[in-house]
């Protein structure tokens, strides 16, 4: 985001608690290397300021954005603590200096609805501050996708705003016309936006799930393609081809917690959110029918799996609800061996054994797992072994879609199968 923002010329100062981070930074060194398109931000030419105090990186600033994760808690709603507690530093620093205009402060952290007006508003005006006139408060949450952050940066469908302050807008909207030379801003009250986050999410998670609801039940047929259905599905323009495909269920920082968010607002204003329910229950329906899948592969006698990745998508080293790690728990409950390969992701796992390359996977298992869609996973096609890709990314005689179909190419001979 600070390297994206960059290239509005201003003068970006950078934060994080994390001391490592940001020496790593400073030295040069960025853990997003396979993050897509990042490299021209870095190098063009306006250096980010990073600092290792907050009160240091506020100093001469007029709109802080705020970034820090806003955990899950038990209940499905988010928590604000470590807002709170930057918005504590920024209180700190607005007292001491005084300004003609309000200090702007943007939220970026996805919050739970509600959160603007009744928690963060309430704790600075106690901190002696006035609303709209010592601050004023913009909620501006980003549609990305780890990995691809800076394209979804760059090419967004909307820029979502939520802001009551016309000051503070005319102000945003300012920075961001020194990057974007479109006009796709939605501008919204607090709540609105706040609700706004959640269900553009949810309804992604919607469709992903009707898409592996069909794919599920195309399963129980003969012969019919999932992928075609939902290319004629998507063809239709009031529904569209985006996530409709067959896959893996939705995972990652967002999509779960969002979802669940949603279901507890919706009980807090007394709405039966059954929708929502569905959903969920869906997307944890087909990561059962994964696991109903890896029996079948310890009942056709394979002693072994090898997954292809870890996490949940490729370019990025996030393990976060990743359901690969649900499938290797599984196979563990069940006395399957396992192995694993992922490019992105060095940080250690206790589960399985970690394999240093991917194209010989043969030597490791008869059967690899591809977990989601990725070029590097082209390099693999017509290798022997059985290819399990529930993507429907590639295409060869030793690639299936679910193992069902390994008794069923079993009498053409397509496989070698330890149980023969």
């Amino acid at each position: 985001m600070a390297e994206f923002l960059s290239s509005s010329a201003l003068s970006i100062n950078c934060y994080d608690k994390n001391e490592k981070l940001v020496l790593d930074l400073i030295n040069g060194r960025n853990y997003l290397e396979f993050e897509n398109g990042l490299r021209k931000y870095v190098n063009n030419g306006n250096k980010l300021k990073l600092h290792l105090k907050i009160q240091d990186c506020l100093k001469d600033s007029s709109i802080v954005f705020i970034t820090v994760p806003t955990p899950s808690n038990n209940d499905g709603s988010f928590s604000n603590k470590y807002i709170i507690k930057v918005l504590n530093e920024i209180s700190i620093y607005i007292k001491k200096n005084k300004r003609e205009n309000p200090y702007l402060i943007n939220i970026n952290s996805t919050v739970s609805p509600s959160s603007i007006n009744k928690d963060f508003i309430p704790y600075l005006e106690k901190k002696g501050l006035k609303n709209n006139i010592d601050f004023a408060l913009i909620y501006n949450p980003y549609f990305v996708a780890l990995g691809d952050v800076i394209k979804g940066l760059e090419n967004p469908d909307l820029v979502l705003i939520g802001c009551e302050n016309n000051y503070a807008k005319k102000k945003i909207l300012e920075l961001y016309n020194t990057i974007y030379d479109f006009d796709k801003y939605t501008i919204l009250k607090f709540e609105e936006a706040e609700i706004t986050k959640l269900l553009v999410n949810s309804y992604l998670t919607l469709k992903i799930s009707f898409s592996n609801m069909v794919k599920d039940l195309s399963e129980k047929l003969y012969n019919v393609n999932s992928k075609k259905i939902l290319n004629a599905i998507g063809s239709d323009s009031r529904i569209g081809k985006k996530y409709m495909q067959p896959g893996g269920p939705y995972a990652g920082p967002c999509f779960p917690r969002d979802n669940q968010a949603l279901i507890n607002f919706s009980k807090s204003v007394n709405y039966k959110n059954e929708l929502n329910k569905g959903i969920v229950k869906t997307n944890q329906l087909t990561l059962e029918n994964l696991k109903s899948q890896l029996d079948i592969i310890k009942e056709k006698n394979f002693s072994s799996i090898f997954f292809a990745g870890i996490g949940y998508k490729p370019n990025t080293p996030s393990l976060e609800s990743s359901f690969i790690l649900e499938l290797m728990k599984y196979c563990k409950k069940i006395n399957l061996s396992f192995y694993y390969y992922d490019r992105y992701i060095d940080e250690k796992i206790e589960l399985g054994k970690r394999a240093l390359e991917l194209e010989n996977f043969k030597k490791y298992s008869d059967i690899i797992f591809l977990p989601y869609i990725d070029r590097q996973f082209n390099k693999i096609n017509n290798k022997k072994g059985i290819i399990w890709d529930i993507w429907c990314q590639i295409e060869g005689p030793n690639v299936i879609r679910n193992t069902r179909e390994i008794e069923l190419n079993k009498k053409s001979n397509l496989f070698y199968l330890k149980s023969i």
